[in-house]
């Protein structure tokens, strides 16, 4: 996690380099973005800035200097999609690619349609994979949740019949941290606690 001190020393060398002026406001909101950078990555992301970029950059900007970007992972998602059997049983861990596998079809439509179509629907698919991605970032760091949130965490037992028995399981368990999640937020706000609202969760689908 990146050190305040470290943040502070490269946010004002930028601020210096690009003639902006800083505030507080604005550096504790810069620095909610990029807190889960490392010093290393965040000085080397600060230097990158300062030359090439003829403008201040944005968050994302850095965190993609040092990190895949999120267009980069949905991408080698969907190359594993493609490679993937979509008559073998398969559980996603990652819960972008669960939701955005959802948004496109699911994957025995993704092997049944024409090729013509895939382009089209791998731009959504992207789409879709980072806007979620972004959700979960934000609700981190609005709420401070840092819980299984993703199904994938939940291992099912493996003495369970069948991947019904265990989509079953993991229903059960996601309805738990959706509770959880909802009391939390509540207790953020400054709300009594209540009993979960409509809070949806995406259910596995592919099995």
């Amino acid at each position: 996690m990146l050190s305040l001190i470290v943040f502070n020393q490269q946010f004002e060398l930028m601020c210096d380099w690009y003639r902006t002026e800083a505030n507080d406001e604005k550096n504790e909101l810069y620095y909610q973005f990029v807190q889960s950078l490392t010093d290393r990555e965040f000085t080397y992301a600060c230097q990158c800035a300062m030359r090439v970029r003829e403008f201040f950059p944005s968050p994302q900007w850095l965190i993609d200097q040092v990190k895949p970007s999120l267009k980069e992972q949905a991408l080698e998602q969907w190359q594993q999609l493609m490679k993937t059997d979509p008559n073998q049983p398969r559980y996603w861990e990652d819960h972008g690619t669960r939701h955005a596998l959802g948004i496109v079809g699911g994957l025995k439509f993704l092997h049944t349609i024409d090729e013509d179509r895939l382009p089209r629907l791998q731009d959504k698919f992207a789409e879709a994979y980072a806007l979620e991605h972004q959700r979960i970032d934000r609700d981190r760091q609005v709420y401070g949740i840092d819980l299984p949130t993703e199904p994938a965490r939940l291992e099912p037992p493996a003495d369970l019949p069948d991947w019904n028995a265990k989509a079953e399981w993991i229903r059960e368990k996601q309805a738990e941290v959706a509770e959880l999640i909802a009391l939390l937020k509540a207790r953020k706000a400054g709300k009594a606690l209540m009993p979960t609202e409509a809070l949806q969760l995406d259910t596995p689908s592919e099995f």
